[in-house]
């Protein structure tokens, strides 16, 4: 098998002829008709977990040589993460003592509702890469919600006056939804952030994985 020409599921989902597993999992996943809750219930498609689960790290990478297998299974664990499947993600990243491990292991308790573990996880993964695309994606993703709502600019202004990303401070944002304490357009924000940092640890983990890290 000829080896990957790509470096990252981005680049893999814009071709019509090269896929990994992983990419055609991520296809359906962005193909959800509406953005994952901040605290789901339970797993978003039981039949997706069965494909992801039964899937080795071999099997999720062919016909890409796996260069980490720590990152490798950090791949899975966001799958399944995106797939609300809090448990089976858990379950990998508790067998990571990686900084990814602890990253994925920091959304899994903020999706569960345990906002103080998950602060404690992301401690552990303090400065990560992640964190830097995320604020700027984060500013983006503000920047094209119009109108704002004066929740949404409050949030909006304390992350460009920060200048940075804080995880914490996105675990005590979430905390303040579940409570019914924001409004629609700021959740749609949340929301938006969520998936935008799972698919970026995603994709961090991949480039680990095949060896090219900050590709």
């Amino acid at each position: 098998m000829p080896k990957s020409q790509y470096t990252s599921l981005g680049e893999m989902k814009k071709s019509s002829f090269f896929y990994t597993q992983i990419a055609l999992f991520v296809e359906r996943l962005e193909d959800r008709e509406s953005l994952p809750e901040l605290q789901p219930d339970s797993a978003w498609d039981t039949d997706l977990t069965d494909e992801i689960t039964e899937c080795s790290p071999a099997d999720l990478f062919m016909p890409v040589e796996i260069k980490d297998e720590n990152a490798g299974q950090a791949v899975k664990a966001g799958v399944l993460l995106w797939n609300d499947d809090l448990a089976l993600s858990h379950e990998i990243c508790q067998g990571l003592k990686t900084a990814e491990g602890s990253y994925l292991h920091g959304v899994m308790h903020r999706r569960e509702g345990d906002y103080s573990n998950a602060k404690h996880w992301f401690a552990k993964a303090n400065n990560h890469p992640v964190a830097a695309k995320l604020f700027e994606k984060s500013t983006q993703i503000a920047d094209d919600i119009v109108p704002p709502t004066d929740q949404l600019s409050h949030h909006s202004s304390a992350l460009k006056r920060t200048g940075h990303w804080s995880a914490d401070s996105f675990v005590d944002w979430c905390e303040s939804a579940s409570q019914g304490n924001v409004d629609s357009t700021c959740l749609y924000f949340f929301k938006k952030l969520q998936i935008e940092e799972i698919r970026l640890l995603i994709d961090h983990c991949y480039q680990l994985s095949i060896g090219r890290p900050g590709t």
